[in-house]
């Protein structure tokens, strides 16, 4: 696992829609973890009904936004979209097993985690520094030795070491 920490050189006008796009992706990720986590929970309950996907989530956000979240239309629509999209990623790709030899081979130890977060359940750090490079210094990288995520609301897809 590779990690960087970065500055971004940004004007005030800048920075304050980085922020507020940032923010919206963050809001939109965990409605629709709780989203997901309550519609799975019902699919589970009654397999007639869909199980939750994130074309299905991102369709319903996009139906509720401009009522209920009317702040999300001053930033592009990708921020809140591409967040879902991870998610539903994470949920398609990875498993326990999978996140923690991973994590094992690399000499981390997993303290606790929501399968959302799992490693390489985002994008790829280097190519993301590499199309940014005009917008960032990197200024240290390190390599984590314990991991400890949030683990939102403990449902199925929750893993800790006891």
């Amino acid at each position: 696992m590779l990690a960087h920490r970065i500055a971004l050189n940004l004007n005030n006008v800048q920075t304050s829609y980085f922020a507020k796009a940032a923010g919206t992706a963050r809001f939109a990720y965990n409605w629709a973890l709780t989203e997901w986590q309550r519609q799975d929970a019902v699919w589970e309950v009654d397999h007639s009904l869909p199980r939750p996907s994130e074309s299905s989530l991102r369709r319903q956000l996009n139906a509720i936004k401009r009522e209920q979240f009317p702040w999300m239309l001053e930033v592009t629509k990708s921020a809140p979209q591409m967040a879902i999209i991870q998610l539903g990623e994470a949920f398609k790709r990875f498993d326990w097993d999978t996140v923690k030899k991973k994590l094992k081979s690399q000499g981390v130890e997993l303290l606790s985690a929501g399968l959302d977060e799992s490693p390489g359940a985002y994008k790829d750090i280097e190519q993301v520094m590499a199309d940014q490079a005009d917008l960032v210094e990197i200024l240290a990288e390190f390599q984590p030795k314990i991991v400890k995520m949030d683990a939102g609301g403990r449902g199925p897809n929750y893993y800790r070491e006891d």
